[in-house]
């Protein structure tokens, strides 16, 4: 806390403890006790208002001070101390709440700050914590947003005591209030920090505002009765640093020389246990009196009644206390923060007085400060993974709609359809140029195609692969759309242009197709053939495919009845993918290849299912890259569904096979044609 803060608080204490040592009493111990009550009757009502008068001076002079340097906040917390002296002191018992008002300068300077005041000491006066964000409206002064943290810190762990759940909205507000405090008033808060002061008394905690004390009542408890413990060994002359614990009984009836105390107190002791009833006063009547009576004749076979009755009295009273606790099945209870409390009225109880203004908040035993910093960890992790979360979704979103704008801006310049009925019409004249066109063409579908399943990949819907891959097939029974095999036909007719036209595709891939082919046909030969078939349009009478099985290798192609009935739309993603698909399958077999090719287009219960066996060569070392990216694109394709996407191997017999398989739901639609 700033320096400048603690000075002039010390300045306002040092007129209280001036006070205290005017109107010091005696008590029963013959010591003399500083008391700075300004309720006390015996504190004059002209002393009490010279006092405050004082107090208000110092005010004035650090108002000034903080105005012209601007720091406010520090004025802000002094002030809130100003008003807590107010009410802990009694000035307002003796010189009434409306008083307080009428002193200050603060109050008749800059408006908007004045009401922030006015809200803080409304909040301090009638402990409505609404005041404090009325004032924090108005001004972001800590100390406000202070008591509104302790009071939620409150809040949360007795809802921890109680054994509920507390709110994670709530909880993420009281750490996000934490976090908007600077690093001095959080320490006050928690209790640590330069400005704290240790509270050996309960009662008589003189700390200026409120803050969350983590020794439990228990604690306090328990500390008392050691203290008290000790003090009554002392006053019968026995140190309980030099002896064992079975040693102080019989030192105690030797001391009292009345052994028939100990009878008296195990028969008295036995009869207050069975009549014992939770749930009855009458236990706690029992145990009075039994205790009442036990502590006079202590106090009588001492001799000196007057002396020892109070720590005995004292003594028992918190044993008791804790005892009772352990009865009822109670933990020590936070001290709530009540609204619309008035002001205690007792004269004679500034603890009382203490109390009302929740100095300090006092926790159960189950809510440590170590629980409850680990809980704002925990707060702090969370938070950083909702904050990663988000982020990532915002570049995800980021690269989904550059993805639809590009798509969207390729499918209105790109048209590989038409660049293909070009390139065929100019084959007949220009077959050099016509061939730069089918490339294009070629590149064009590709990238259409790559295009539309990286936007869909990459959305923030897993599902969105599958959809657009459902839709592209008519239901069952229509009549337009093509067929399985028109796909695989325009596969195979897109392989063997890049393969046999060398301008079309110069990759490594398709060069390693090239010199596979070479071996056993002369690729002249071949092109010369293809071009007059399928790109002049010569004699063309075959399909694709039977014009391969007769002049490549031996190709075996069967399509089952349900693959018969399956009508994809042309030019759709589902297109696009298949035809992807056959053209990797294809190429695969042409690079690897020697013999025979066989493809098998199976449907069963749950699949539809495209294999393709062939014999492989001696250096069938492919990278299998390409059957990965298939694999990826089947399985989001497949989403939802408990298929294996792609399966490959060599049998034992030199077959090397592929299967791929499709969730039969998607491709064998069925439903108004």
């Amino acid at each position: 806390m700033n320096q400048a803060v603690l000075n002039v608080i010390a300045e306002m204490e040092a007129v209280f403890e001036k006070a205290g040592e005017d109107f010091a009493f005696e008590n029963i111990y013959n010591e003399m006790i500083s008391d700075d009550n300004y309720a006390d009757e015996e504190v004059p009502y002209e002393r009490a208002e010279a006092d405050w008068n004082e107090i208000t001076g110092i005010m004035n002079r650090f108002y000034q001070t903080c105005r012209e340097s601007g720091e406010m906040d520090d004025f802000s917390f002094v002030f809130a101390v100003y008003c807590n002296f107010y009410i802990r002191k009694g000035f307002y018992l003796r010189m009434g709440v409306e008083a307080f008002e009428q002193k200050g300068d603060w109050f008749a300077q800059d408006q908007e700050y004045s009401e922030c005041l006015r809200c803080l000491w409304k909040g301090i006066r009638d402990q409505k914590y609404i005041w404090f964000e009325r004032a924090l409206e108005r001004k972001r002064v800590p100390v406000a947003a202070m008591y509104l943290f302790v009071r939620q810190a409150a809040e949360f762990s007795q809802a921890i005591t109680e054994g509920k759940t507390p709110d994670e909205k709530q909880e993420a507000a009281m750490w996000e209030r934490y976090e908007s405090l600077p690093v001095d008033y959080r320490e006050y808060a928690l209790g640590e920090g330069n400005a704290h002061r240790e509270a050996p008394n309960l009662a008589a905690d003189d700390n200026w505002l409120p803050y969350i004390n983590f020794c439990s009542a228990k604690e306090y408890l328990i500390s008392y009765i050691l203290m008290y413990y000790r003090e009554i060994l002392g006053k019968f002359g026995l140190d309980p640093q030099q002896m064992d614990d079975t040693e102080v009984y019989s030192a105690l009836i030797a001391k009292f020389q009345i052994p028939q105390m100990g009878d008296f107190f195990v028969r008295s002791g036995r009869k207050w246990n069975r009549k014992i009833d939770p749930k009855s006063g009458k236990s706690i009547e029992q145990l009075c009196d039994f205790t009442s009576r036990l502590i006079s004749m202590m106090c009588e076979a001492y001799g000196a009644y007057d002396q020892t009755y109070m720590p005995f009295t004292i003594f028992f009273e918190k044993l008791h206390a804790l005892n009772n606790r352990n009865i009822l099945g109670a933990e020590a209870e936070c001290v709530s923060f009540c609204e619309s409390m008035t002001i205690p009225d007792r004269q004679d109880a500034p603890g009382l007085r203490n109390m009302y203004l929740n100095i300090p908040v006092v926790l159960s035993e189950q809510i440590t400060a170590r629980f409850f910093l680990s809980r704002y960890d925990l707060f702090r992790k969370n938070r950083q993974l909702e904050q990663q979360l988000a982020e990532n979704k915002r570049l995800s979103r980021e690269k989904q709609d550059m993805m639809d704008h590009y798509a969207h801006s390729w499918k209105h310049i790109s048209y590989p359809m038409t660049v293909k009925r070009v390139a065929e019409e100019l084959s007949r004249t220009n077959l050099p140029l016509a061939n730069r066109l089918f490339k294009a063409y070629n590149s064009e579908r590709t990238l259409q195609g790559g295009l539309q399943i990286l936007q869909y990949s990459i959305s923030d819907q897993p599902d969105a692969v599958r959809d657009a891959f459902r839709q592209g097939f008519y239901c069952v029974g229509a009549q337009v759309g093509k067929s399985i095999r028109q796909v695989m036909e325009e596969s195979v007719d897109l392989v063997l242009f890049k393969v046999l036209m060398e301008e079309a595709d110069g990759s490594r891939k398709i060069s390693r197709c090239r010199a596979n082919l070479q071996k056993q046909h002369s690729l002249e030969a071949l092109r010369e053939q293809y071009i007059r078939c399928y790109i002049q349009g010569e004699g063309r009478q075959e399909s694709v495919l039977d014009w391969f099985d007769a002049n490549v290798f031996p190709m075996e192609v069967s399509v089952d009845a349900l693959w018969q009935e399956i009508r994809v739309k042309e030019d759709d993603f589902s297109d696009f993918q298949l035809s992807e698909l056959f053209v990797e399958l294809f190429t695969n077999v042409l690079t690897h290849g020697t013999d025979w090719c066989r493809i098998s287009l199976e449907s069963g219960e749950q699949s539809m299912d495209i294999c393709v066996a062939n014999a492989p060569g001696e250096e069938n070392h492919g990278t299998r890259m390409g059957l990965k990216t298939l694999g990826a694109i089947v399985d989001k394709i497949n989403y939802g569904a408990e298929l294996v996407g792609i399966t490959s191997g060599i049998s034992a017999d030199n077959v090397y096979g592929v299967r791929i398989a499709f969730d039969r739901r998607i491709i064998y639609r069925r439903g108004r044609r």
